[in-house]
């Protein structure tokens, strides 16, 4: 993609912060400080509770994940556009845990969409193409 073109790209707006609580108590917001650092403290088990809240009050949704020794936080947002301009981008967020039971890997991913639906799914979301058509439609 050529520089000009980057330029005239919207970013996707943000409809959700995370914040977390260690153990101690303590409380970090995103912009406090960066995630690295609650990936750090997560691998030592400090991390008790990670949530998204919405940035819209219109959303009234936000999600907790309680966490403990064996489980681990999974966090992260996919930003998704159309290259035809069909739409504007948008952030879906996937946040869950992961946890080793009898020896096998176990995922939760709850992705969150910025109407506030929430899909739970250890697979790839199934109501990411019907968002995309509802977009389109002017929905």
């Amino acid at each position: 993609m050529c520089q000009e073109n980057m330029k005239d790209q919207k970013k996707a707006v943000r409809y959700y912060k995370w914040v977390a609580e260690y153990d101690n108590g303590k409380i970090v917001q995103q912009g406090e400080v960066g995630f690295k650092k609650v990936l750090e403290k997560d691998k030592e088990g400090k991390v008790r509770q990670f949530a998204l809240l919405a940035n819209n009050p219109l959303l009234h949704k936000n999600v907790l994940i309680n966490l403990n020794k064996d489980k681990r936080l999974i966090y992260f947002e996919r930003t998704v556009g159309s290259l035809s301009g069909e739409f504007d981008p948008f952030l879906v967020y996937l946040v869950g845990y992961q946890m080793t039971v009898g020896g096998k890997n176990i995922k939760v991913i709850n992705y969150i969409y910025p109407n506030g639906h929430i899909e739970t799914t250890d697979e790839e979301p199934e109501l990411l193409n019907d968002f995309i058509e509802a977009i389109k439609k002017g929905k």
